[in-house]
């Protein structure tokens, strides 16, 4: 996985409805790379959540935890806590996947923890 850091797809900023792919490497062994793959850039974010919270019941499944409270600097550590975590979003005009990195990852994410608290 090649996307680090937050300069690539440098250029227009990529379409929030684009087809995007979520390439994930949870531990350090390499073998445990694998991909999600989403409609939207927004289904993208949401499906980050869903891993992060994942990880939340499986630390806390003894505690009998029911509801799950965090703040977007938790799931900051968590992203970078992955070995890898990049995305592949499709631009629209070049037909073409663009990469981008944690960095870009975090600040989508904490744009759309902001829209889901205004809901």
């Amino acid at each position: 996985m090649a996307a680090k850091g937050g300069a690539q797809g440098a250029g227009n900023p990529p379409a929030t409805n684009s087809h995007t792919i979520v390439l994930v490497q949870p531990t350090i062994d390499k073998y445990t790379r694998t991909f999600y793959d989403f409609g939207t850039l927004s289904e993208a974010l949401a499906g980050i959540c869903d891993l992060f919270e994942n990880r939340l019941r499986e630390l806390n499944r003894s505690s009998g935890l029911v509801e799950l409270r965090y703040e977007v600097a938790d799931l900051f550590r968590f992203v970078d806590s992955l070995p890898d975590l990049s995305m592949l979003i499709l631009d629209p005009n070049s037909r073409q996947y663009k990469p981008f990195g944690k960095n870009f990852i975090k600040n989508q994410l904490f744009r759309h923890c902001q829209e889901l608290r205004r809901e």
